[in-house]
Order: C-alpha cells, then structure tokens, then sequence
C-alpha cells in the first residue's frame, strides 16, 4: 500500500481513538501488528512471528514517545537481493543463468578456455547445486571479463533481454516478475514509514539496477553490489587522473572485478557507500550474517534482523530439512526467521505455478570451441587459405571463414580468434600487397608460423557452359594473374573482374547461372559450389606457390626459432642500415616486400623476414626488439607442408 493509504489509515485511526465518527466509537483491544496487517500484509498469513516483530518494531521506532524512536534520517534498512527479495531456485542464481547463456549460447560472446570452463559448470551443476566451493568468485571474475567492453547501456539492454524470458521451473512468471510479493509489502511498509531502503547483493550493481525497475522504488544510487571497474571509450590505457572526457565518449565496462559483495564486503560497502550503520536488516543465508551483525551489533537505535528460510516445497523448490536447521541456527544467532512456507499465503502470485521441470541443460546445450580455438581465415568455404588452414590447424580447431583479410585480423585483435591465416606471397604474383599491408596495420600481432601450399587454379563454369561460352572470368587479383598468360593465349577476348577471393568468384558464378561467365579458382571450389571444370591447371607454371602466415595475438617466446619477422618504417636510404643490422646481427635476408608509408615521397614500410638455420638466439632477438624504426612482429620455424598431408 502507498503513502496514501498509510495517510488514510493514521487519519482513520486518530478519528477512532477520539470517537470523532458519529456513532463508532475506538476498538478495543487492536493491535499495531493487526492495524497494519489490513492496511499492507495482503500476502501475509496472519499471526506470522516475524511479521508481528516487524510491525511492533516500526511502530515503536516511529513513535515520537517511545524511547526507542529513531528519527527519520536515521532509518535505514538494507536488504539482500537473490533469495530474500526475489526467486533463486530457477534453478540457480539469476547471475549465474545470465553469465552461462553469455558464454554458452550469446553469438556476441567469444569464450576462451577457462571462462568456457566456468559457463559449463554454471550449467551442469546448478540442478543438484554441487558447485565447487570457490564458485562464487570464479563467476565474479568471468562475468567482468564477459561483459567486457559492454557500454552501460549495452549492459542494460543485455538484462533487460534476459528478465523478459519465462523462468525455467515455473509458468507464469517471467524472470522480471520473479519477486517475492510479501517481501515487496515490506519494503513499501517500511518506505511508507519514513525508513530509506537500500539494496546490498552479492550480484552485480548494475543487474540489480535493472532488475528492481518497476517493481520496487529504490532510486539507482541505493544499490550496492559486485562492482567491476569502468572506463571510457576513448580513456585507452590513461588513468582516469590523466584523461579529460570529451562529447562523444561513452562509458563500458571493463574485465577488472573490484569487489565481490559477500560476507563482509558488504559491511564495508555498506559503511562506505552509505555512510551510517542500518537498524533493519534482511536476508537469506550466510553471506548475509556478517551485514546482521553489523546491524544489531554495537547499534546506538534499537535494531533487528532478519532471516529468510526456503522451506516451501510445494509452491517453489524450498528444502525443508535444511532450512529447519538453518531456522535454529539463525534464531540462536538473535536474527526473525521468515518461513516462506508458514509465512506466505503465496510467493509470486496465485497464477505462478511450480513446474517441477526445467529445460536448464537443453537451453545451455552447446559445442563451442574456446576462442583460442578458433582460427579466421580468408573466405569463403573453398579458398587455399581455408586449405591453409586446415593444414597448420589438425587438432578440432574451428575454422571461421570471413569474407576479407582485414576482417580476419579484426576478428584476432578483438579476441574472437585465437589465430588467423592470411596469404603473404605467391611466386607468380609476388606479395600479396593488400594483405601485406594488413600486416603493416594491424598492430599487436604476431607471426607465429606458415604454410606453404602449391597451387593449381581450375577455370570452371555453371554446368552446360563450354570453354566457347565464356566472355567474363572473374576471381582474386592473384587468380587473375596467375593466370593471365593461359587466358590470353585461350579466351583473348574475355574480360576480368576482381573478387574477393578465389572462392568467392566461385560462389558468384554459381549464384549467378550464367553461362557467359567463369572462375579461377582451387579444384575443391567446383564441387563445392556445383561447378563444372573447363580448364584445369590454368596457371603460369607447376612451380605455383603460396606461402600463408599464421598470426596470434601471443608471440611465441621459444629460443631456436629459425625465422623472425619485422616491420621497418623508414625512407628509401635507410634501409641498407637496417639490413646491414641485420646481417651484423648474423640473420640472413629471406624476404623484403615494401610498401608506401603514406605520408612522405621515399617513405616506405618494409616487410622483412629473416632467418638463422641453427636458429634465432634470445640476445638477437633482444637486438632486433630494440633496433630503431623497427617493429617486431613475431618468430617462428619454416616448414613448408604439403597440403595433401
């Protein structure tokens, strides 16, 4: 009931206690408890202990005669969240849902092993609650590390898109509704009576944020909870002392946990959030006693606690053995025990009914490869880098085709890749420059091995299409040079057109159905895309070759790699110097690509591979780290592998 009932009724009752009602004269015999209980406890049982405590410790405090009153400012009431004010037995914690459906089934989310580790024991041991004992804190730190990179309001949307699911264990309720009802009546009861009601859980601050809305007027600075640490989008790696925020940045979350808000956490949180101690507080369990205590403890007000027990079995999934125990233990501990079985005429409402099934581990139900897994490669299905790929990579890693080069690097430096395979030179076309110069700009990574792969392009055609047919050939640069001479001396008057990649010019030719126009491609591409073959071996020579870096965000550390890359950025003059270094160094010449810097004539970026046969040692690579105008870009061993391994 709200404010003005509460009025109606104060009014009401001061009119009786001075027979001012013509013809009605003051009750005799009424009790706080029972007055209140009309007014407010809808969805309380009547003569409930705690309750009574409740509202004879409120009339008290309130009561500017009582020896026991408290003024308003100082009334202050805390509550825990998960278990005390809404549902946790669905079969786990909210949290704890949430953070498995991001890292199991969220397509946004890209896991690595250890936070996989973590979402799967969310999921499976959640319905016989067999979690290990450190749970609480490993969620804590996957969830920061989850939710990563998130703006605030990305977040919120986040959980608004979960809180509007059913719950699993129940129909009629969905997650945003999942409230204890009589435990709202309380929170009202107590506002109404002048108290300031604060929310302090051991679950995220800006979940609980969310998840009150609408339900429970509790303004957003009120709420304590996990807390991780934040930053803007433009901060980088400057202190928040260093950094002046400017129109049009944006604040996100970050994966460094600040606090998990359990235990005495939240005494201290409580302390130093609030800024004076609680005369009510409430919860559930025993990461709560530390905030009891703290309340009824050393308090200059009278103070109490209370102790919610999940004992109902019949209309939520309550342990009555335990909560017995439990019941003793919190009434030895001086805390109200709140029996939601005994309590409560219901939990969520009358239309809410307990299933007693769950599609818990059907909904989590998944395969995914952790992140370090995964491996972006020029696409699509069908390509020489996929084969590439597949060559290096023979251990379940997941290929993820994309559709250029660019994309696959973005995908390793955003940490949804653990690898990516990129094409670097050819020994018809030389260096594939667009991908050189994918290198050059994609900042911290890492060469950290190759593939050399011999190549044998196919022209092929939509089935019926003859060799005569054909006006238009279509495929990567590289495609197109490789085999420039075979088409001038065959289709002369054939024009070209550039794509992506070699696949990607079979899967235009098949999409399109036109006789008229062909691919360069790799064999496997015409079964693939239900081409027929027209002309095989379509390039210069049988010596055609590409070789194909593999690329990481780590940099393999291992004394006795025999290759090592840089990136040289200087002018045209200088680089005899670099290379003179180098040789000084004991490192011979393998490779040298060059492209324009950009901003000067004569300026250029070189890409410089070099080896030592007996292996690069630690010092030299210590000497090429610190060399000037040189960035270092990785070590690994030479290996040519033939694709048909």
């Amino acid at each position: 009931m709200k404010r003005t009932g509460k009025l109606l009724c104060v009014l009401l009752s001061v009119l009786l206690a001075f027979g001012s009602i013509p013809g009605m004269a003051a009750a005799e015999g009424t009790n706080a408890a029972e007055d209140a209980g009309e007014a407010y406890f809808a969805q309380w049982n009547e003569g409930a202990p705690a309750l009574d405590a409740l509202v004879d410790y409120v009339e008290d405090v309130t009561d500017p005669g009582s020896p026991d009153f408290i003024p308003e400012m100082d009334r202050i009431a805390v509550f825990d969240m998960d278990g005390t004010l809404m549902g946790e037995l669905y079969p786990t914690y909210l949290e704890y849902y949430m953070l498995a459906w991001r890292i199991l089934k969220d397509p946004d989310c890209h896991p690595d092993a250890e936070m996989l580790e973590v979402g799967r024991l969310l999921r499976d041991c959640a319905l016989d609650n067999s979690f290990p004992s450190d749970m609480a804190m490993r969620h804590a730190v996957q969830a920061a590390r989850a939710y990563a990179g998130m703006t605030l309001q990305e977040f919120s949307d986040f959980v608004t898109r979960i809180l509007v699911r059913d719950v699993d264990g129940f129909e009629g309720m969905t997650y945003s509704r999942s409230f204890y009802l009589p435990m709202v009546e309380v929170v009202e009861y107590l506002q109404d009576n002048g108290f300031t009601c604060y929310v302090c859980s051991g679950s995220d601050r800006f979940i609980c944020r969310v998840f009150i809305e609408g339900m429970l007027d509790i303004p957003y600075n009120n709420i304590i909870g996990m807390d991780v640490q934040l930053e803007t989008t433009g901060q980088g790696d400057e202190a928040g002392l260093d950094h002046t925020f400017s129109v049009g940045e944006n604040i996100v979350r970050t994966d460094k946990l600040l606090i998990k808000n359990l235990k005495t956490n939240k005494v201290l949180q409580i302390a130093q959030e609030i800024g004076q101690q609680p005369v009510l507080s409430f919860g559930n369990s025993s990461g709560d006693t530390s905030m009891h205590n703290y309340v009824i403890g050393n308090n200059v007000y009278r103070s109490e606690a209370f102790m919610l027990v999940a004992d109902d079995d019949v209309r939520d999934y309550g342990d009555p053995k335990k909560a017995a125990g439990l019941k003793d233990r919190w009434e030895n501990a001086g805390y109200h025990v709140i029996s939601m079985a005994n309590d409560w005429k219901t939990i969520y409402g009358e239309e809410v009914v307990k299933t007693n099934t769950f599609r818990w581990m059907e909904e989590l139900s998944e395969n995914r490869v952790p992140v370090e897994r995964c491996v972006s490669y020029l696409g699509p299905a069908g390509t020489y880098t996929e084969e590439a790929a597949q060559t290096f990579f023979q251990n379940g890693e997941e290929l993820a085709p994309r559709e250029t080069v660019n994309e696959a690097i973005e995908d390793l430096i955003k940490g949804e890749a653990g690898f990516a395979v990129i094409p670097q030179e050819n020994t018809v076309g030389g260096a594939v420059v667009n991908y050189v110069d994918a290198l050059i700009n994609a900042g911290d990574v890492y060469v950290v091995g190759e593939v050399v792969l011999p190549i044998s392009q196919t022209l092929m055609g939509v089935p019926g299409a003859a060799l005569s047919d054909i006006s238009t050939v279509c495929s990567h640069a590289q495609g197109l040079i490789q085999s420039e001479k075979w088409r001038s001396e065959n289709l002369p008057e054939a024009r070209t057109e550039e794509k992506p990649s070699t696949a990607a010019a079979a899967s235009y030719v098949a999409e399109k159905g036109d006789k008229t126009i062909a691919a360069v491609a790799a064999p496997g591409a015409a079964s693939l895309y239900g081409l027929e073959v027209l002309a095989e071996n379509v390039q210069l020579n049988s010596a055609n070759k590409t070789r194909f870096y593999v690329l990481s965000r780590q940099c393999l550390e291992a004394e006795g790699l025999n290759r090592a890359v840089l990136v040289a950025t200087c002018e045209a003059s200088r680089i005899d110097d670099i290379i003179l270094c180098l040789h000084d160094l004991g490192l011979e010449m393998v490779t040298l690509h060059d492209r324009p810097e950009g901003s000067a004539l004569g300026s250029y970026h070189y890409v410089i591979e070099v080896g030592n046969e007996g292996g690069i040692s630690r010092p030299q690579i210590e000497a090429l780290r610190s060399m000037d105008q040189v960035r270092f870009v990785g070590c690994f061993n030479a290996i040519e592998k033939d694709s048909s391994r």
